[in-house]
Formats: C-alpha cells, sequence, structure tokens
C-alpha cells in the first residue's frame, strides 16, 4: 500500500481523540489503512512532512556579532526563519565565530582571520565566504532533533562521497570533521546552527583554535555550496 503522510497524521489526531475519550484504540488500526504498519517510519516521515509545511524562506545573513544577536533574539520571540551566512565583506575572507571570553584579537588578525564573538558559543570556528553556514529555527513541538538534522546531512553527503559518518553533533569522512553542529532551546523553540567545511582551513585551526576530542579537520571537495543550499531548502520548503 502506498504511504500517504498527510492520511496518517490526520488518522493519528482521530486515534488520539479516542484514547483521550477512555477507550482502548489500536493505532495501527488507524495507521494501516494509510501505509504505515511500523511507528518508526510513520515518526520519520512524519517530522519531514510537518518541516516541510513551515515553508521557511532562506535569508541571507552577514557574519557579525550583531546580526548573530539578532537571530537568537528572533528565536526567543517564537519566530521561525532559516539563514544561510556569508561573511560581512569578502574582502575579509576568513572569520573566525568565537566565544565572548575571547581575547586574542590581535594574533587572530596578524593570520588575516577577523574573530567574530557569540554571546552563545563555546569554542572557535574559522569559516569563510566559500564554505555553507546556515541556522533554523522552529517550534520545539515538531520535535526535529539534532540526530534528525545530521542524519539527513548524512545521507546527502553519502551520495558523493565514502566513509561518511556520525560522530556526537559531527559529520566526519575518513575520520575527519566537515560538519560541526549545535542547537539552542528554550521553551517553545528550537534553533539549531550549522557549519559545513567547503574550504581547508585545517593550517588555521590548527594555528589558532586547536581541534579538541582529537577530530582532524576536513572538508567536502566534491559539493558545491550551493547544492546544499538547495537540499537544505528542500526540507524547511513544501515545493
Amino acid at each position: 500500500m502506498i504511504k500517504d503522510i498527510k492520511k496518517a497524521i490526520e488518522a493519528e489526531k482521530r486515534y488520539l481523540v479516542e484514547k483521550m475519550n477512555g477507550t482502548q484504540p489500536n493505532i495501527y488500526d488507524y495507521l494501516v489503512p494509510c501505509g504505515y504498519d511500523n511507528l518508526v517510519e510513520f515518526n520519520a516521515d512524519k517530522k519531514v512532512y510537518l518541516l516541510k509545511q513551515m515553508n521557511l524562506p532562506m535569508e541571507r545573513i552577514f557574519i557579525t556579532k550583531e546580526s548573530l544577536a539578532r537571530w537568537v533574539i528572533r528565536a526567543t520571540q517564537g519566530k521561525s526563519f532559516f539563514a544561510s551566512s556569508d561573511t560581512e565583506d569578502s574582502s575579509l575572507d576568513t572569520v573566525a565565530i568565537v566565544g565572548k571570553t575571547f581575547d586574542d584579537e590581535e594574533r587572530f588578525l596578524a593570520h588575516g582571520v577577523y574573530p567574530v564573538i557569540f554571546d552563545y558559543f563555546k569554542g572557535c570556528i574559522i569559516t569563510g565566504i566559500k564554505d555553507f553556514n546556515f541556522c533554523f529555527c522552529i517550534p520545539r513541538n515538531l520535535n526535529i532533533e539534532t540526530t534528525d538534522v545530521l542524519s539527513w546531512l548524512k545521507a546527502f553527503i553519502e551520495k558523493k562521497n565514502d566513509n561518511v559518518e556520525i560522530d556526537g553533533n559531527d559529520i566526519l569522512i575518513d575520520g575527519k570533521k566537515v560538519v560541526g553542529m549545535t542547537g539552542i532551546k528554550n521553551d517553545t523553540m528550537t534553533c539549531y546552527i550549522v557549519h559545513v567545511s567547503l574550504t581547508d582551513y585545517s593550517d588555521l585551526i590548527y594555528e589558532l583554535c586547536p581541534p579538541h576530542g582529537g577530530k582532524e579537520p576536513g572538508y567536502i571537495k566534491n559539493i558545491t555550496k550551493k547544492e546544499f543550499e538547495e537540499e537544505v531548502q528542500s526540507w524547511l520548503q513544501n515545493k
């Protein structure tokens, strides 16, 4: 039977109403006619479907202290959005997103790296206009978890790469870190921030902010920034 996730979600609502009324319904009596005999598959498809219904257009933001703080405020106000970021000035080329305790600006500037302070961040990410950095903020009740986002990215990267694995909040290729991710949550919203490395910054990383946890820095060579943008847009837009 062909799966119909829209009908299955409506059927689940009827099931929950019956359950709240004190009866003992069987969830599969509602889902199987819609093509689902497995709750894991249903819940996975439900997340994908509901996320697409958000229809979040892509906004472009510059990586500045002010812009990063601004989207955090939007998220805490319950506003949903999807943003792809570039450095503010293409002549800068390379920036470092650092935490509020950062105090090494002179050394970074000497290496041609412009530090941008992000108060909600610990650590250091060296990036530039050729990398793909994005964030999206959505209602927490969609139940989209870090593991979901990483699994979607992994599936996309595996189309052109071998030896791709998820390690904590990172994705590795041949044991080298190419994707890093973090999440910020409040009572109503979840905001995910993702860095996809498409540029070899390994020398700068080892010089300015050596990687923790023994993960060597790497980068993705055979997928473009535009391809990544289109992939993430396909998650967030019902087109």
